[in-house]
């Protein structure tokens, strides 16, 4: 398997560390070897740091290891596109992995308006009838201020966003650094925009911390921030300055002030503040704060529940009823590294989240889509090992875990020496995509959740990088092609791999589970094509009564003279053809249809730069999203929204996004 250096595009919005609601602690608990099955014992509330000092004690301690580098733990949607809800509204809505729970996202919808994120700006947009369209207000935050995403309730805009504060630094503790440091605030700030052309702010918030992800379930946002605090390697008289800073406009203009007490600071099974020292075998998880806040839409009075969580975690999955967050440690043994993966599980309510337990099972986990619920079990699928490595081989595991989080049933030691590189649950079904030459794709049986079985496995070259189910026999895949290098470099290298190539997108019949089989498939471009939907869902617009599925492509094609070499050796990089919207008609009777190209550049590409490289990077033409209202399609970038009719792609019109 090959690690593309060239990555042109990365997922926006990504779920690095992730959502929920508590003013307590999260701290990933001790690798006790490798654990199969997860603990039999998890405590039915979280416990608490009794003083201020405890505190201090934990993170000056975890200073102590951090700086002798003692540490060896490291941190590193429903199943379609959802549509408005009346019955009359016909229009797209983020893709997310459950139906019910809204994931935020840089451009949202009501079916009229186009709410679109740009910098310190969110633009209104009047987008039906397409003819009339035209933005109607500007919403203009300060120039430190930076919106990452939104979510529109009704008449509301919730967004949220990061901006740098220049703060006095305490000289007293660190007597040889500036004056003055740069603080990161996350902000939550709600508009009510009943009058489109006249939006007015009804709250905002400031957090201390970098915004992570969010979730939204009826009137309420569940958002989660990380804090990094400036002085937790600090000899502390005045430990409340470790506790992240918090400003709310429902109390008026008061100063920033801590966002919790540190008796209200909680911690699960890993950090143990009788014996600090314990702490040396979590590494530097614990040297920062996750942060979680429920945020109520509809009521600007109602105080936001808050809690501080010490620790990491890597990823998060939301139901519609709990919360799953899951935070990775890796532990070196025997001069590999071994994986263990903790699960804490949060009931999710209007005002708040109640903790109800944790577990762990071996291995990293992929991404949200690797985890689900489904009839009060928790499904998990992990990858154990390295690829490259000949002490410590790869293989992956499926979890189901009970209602308490101790496992029901597993399935272990899948496609030895391959890693998952997507994975999906379907109602008791489950589909996974490995890869290390080709792509074996495996269909699970999860009926019985104490018996998990594998029924079927088909090889195809190449990999899904994003599975999307179109209905209850039918996948589509969406990943790359991949041709296997020649026997020599096999040698010279020691592995066994393949060369990446261009976007494949496949769909898989399971109508016979036991042997699945790909039904349709179409290749795009040549090594170096790429998409923001291989890694981020929300790029991916898929509309099965429509038969419409819409991707964006940087499109990478090869020369004839590069077609005549040996592309098994080393393959080369095609030249940049195309940016934009590729649009699909995909049918169960007839697979891929292309309809058509839609980009915002005037050549259809980028530009080079003086050095003759192309300018990706503060480029504004990239299409990253696409959406639908009724017959019109909708694609977005930086700087423009054009529209279409999605009948035969039509240009109507286009709006610039100064």
């Amino acid at each position: 398997m090959e690690t593309n250096p060239n990555k042109i595009y990365f997922g926006i919005g990504s779920l690095v560390f992730l959502i929920t609601i508590v003013c307590g602690i999260f701290i990933s608990s001790q690798y006790m070897s490798i654990a199969k099955t997860l603990r039999d014992n998890s405590p039915t509330s979280l416990k608490k740091i009794t003083s201020c000092q405890k505190l201090a004690d934990i993170f000056e301690q975890q200073g102590r290891s951090y700086m002798r580098n003692d540490a060896v733990s490291l941190s590193a949607p429903g199943s379609a596109t959802q549509k408005g809800g009346g019955a009359e509204e016909d229009y797209s809505q983020t893709n997310v992995q459950v139906q019910g729970v809204d994931e935020a996202d840089m451009v949202k919808t009501d079916g009229e308006y186009i709410y679109k994120v740009k910098n310190n700006k969110i633009y209104i947009i009047k987008a039906y009838p397409a003819e009339e369209a035209k933005t109607v207000k500007t919403i203009e935050l300060d120039k430190e201020s930076k919106v990452d995403e939104i979510f529109i309730d009704s008449n509301k805009i919730v967004a949220m966003g990061e901006k740098y504060i220049e703060e006095n630094l305490d000289k007293s503790i660190f007597k040889n650094y500036p004056e003055k440091v740069n603080r990161n605030y996350s902000f939550i700030k709600i508009w009510n925009i009943e009058n489109k052309e006249n939006p007015t702010l009804t709250r905002n918030v400031e957090f201390e911390g970098s915004y992570a992800t969010s979730r939204k379930i009826n009137n309420s946002v569940y958002i989660v921030m990380n804090t990094y605090p400036t002085y937790w390697m600090a000899k502390l008289e005045n430990p409340d300055v470790i506790i992240p800073k918090y400003s709310d406009s429902k109390s008026g203009d008061k100063p920033k002030k801590s966002a919790c007490e540190c008796d209200s600071i909680e911690y699960l099974n890993g950090v143990d503040e009788q014996d600090k020292n314990r702490i040396n075998d979590y590494g530097y998880n614990n040297n920062h704060f996750i942060s979680i806040l429920t945020v109520p839409i509809n009521n600007d009075n109602q105080e936001i529940d808050k809690r501080v969580i010490i620790g990491s975690s890597n990823n998060v999955y939301a139901s519609l009823n709990n919360l799953y967050l899951a935070n990775t440690n890796y532990e070196g043994i025997k001069n590999t590294w071994q994986e263990k993966t903790d699960i804490y599980k949060f009931a999710l309510k209007e005002n708040g989240t109640e903790y109800l337990g944790t577990g762990s099972v071996t291995g990293h986990v992929l991404n949200q889509f690797s985890m689900d619920e489904y009839n009060n079990y928790f499904r998990i699928a992990t990858t154990k090992g390295s690829v490259a490595s000949r002490n410590n081989k790869s293989s992956n595991d499926v979890y189901i875990l009970d209602d308490k989080l101790k496992t029901a049933g597993m399935l272990e030691n899948l496609a030895p020496g391959e890693k998952i590189y997507s994975a999906r649950f379907v109602g008791d079904r489950g589909y996974l995509v490995t890869f290390k030459k080709v792509d074996p794709f495996f269909t699970l049986d999860l009926k019985n959740p104490n018996s998990p079985k594998v029924l079927g496995k088909l090889k195809i070259p190449g990999f899904s990088d994003y599975l999307h189910p179109i209905d209850e026999n039918h996948i589509l895949g969406l990943g790359k092609n991949t041709i296997e290098a020649e026997q020599l470099l096999k040698d010279q290298r020691s592995i066994d791999f393949a060369w990446y190539q261009g976007i494949k997108m496949a769909v898989f019949d399971v109508t016979d589970f036991n042997n699945p089989k790909e039904e349709f498939k179409v290749d795009i471009g040549d090594r170096g094509t790429d998409s923001y939907a291989l890694n981020d869902h929300k790029a991916f617009l898929y509309d099965k009564n429509k038969s419409l599925l819409v991707i964006p492509v940087l499109l990478a094609e090869l020369t004839a003279e590069q077609k005549k070499k040996d592309q098994s050796q080393a393959p080369q990089y095609g030249e940049y053809t195309f940016q934009g919207a590729y649009v699909y008609d995909l049918s169960l009777e007839n697979g891929f249809k292309l309809k058509g190209r839609i980009s915002h550049y005037p050549e259809n590409k980028p530009s080079k730069d003086q050095y003759g490289y192309y300018n990706y990077y503060g480029d504004n033409l990239s299409v990253e999203r696409s959406l639908y209202i009724k017959d019109k399609l909708y694609t977005v970038s930086e700087g423009k929204i054009l529209i279409n009719n999605l009948s035969d792609l039509t240009k109507i019109k286009e709006i610039t996004l100064n």
